[in-house]
């Protein structure tokens, strides 16, 4: 079996394959008894496409949770990349700031001592 096919065509595969699986099924227990039948290779053979069938339902269901996370995920990337700028920002002005006030406490201070010797 060729497993590279995309889940929609592994789908149409596996239902094309089910209706002659169908036929088959009808035709070979068309004199049904009471008595349990043998288990046939065709019968794993189909009990195997239905758990492939089941196998790849669950795989396309756990791909869009994955995809919905991914999309979470850059989304929150891209929230906290916006956070980081502002933090940035904020860091920068209060730098700027502490700058200013060492600068004017200095003036202040050269203008006390002058005004003390006075």
């Amino acid at each position: 079996m060729d497993y590279t096919k995309t889940p929609i065509k592994t789908y149409i595969r596996l239902r094309s394959e089910e209706s002659e699986d169908a036929k088959m099924s009808e035709n070979f227990n068309s004199s049904e008894t009471n008595s349990p039948l043998p288990v046939t290779n065709y019968d794993l053979l189909r009990q195997q496409r239905q758990l492939m069938k089941e196998q790849d339902e669950g795989l396309e269901a756990l791909s869009s949770v994955i995809a919905r996370q991914k999309e979470m995920g850059l989304a929150i990337n891209e929230e906290v990349l916006d956070q980081n700028a502002l933090i940035d920002d904020i860091d920068d002005l209060a730098a700027h700031t502490t700058n200013r006030i060492k600068k004017e406490t200095n003036v202040l201070n050269i203008i006390r001592r002058k005004s003390s010797t006075c």
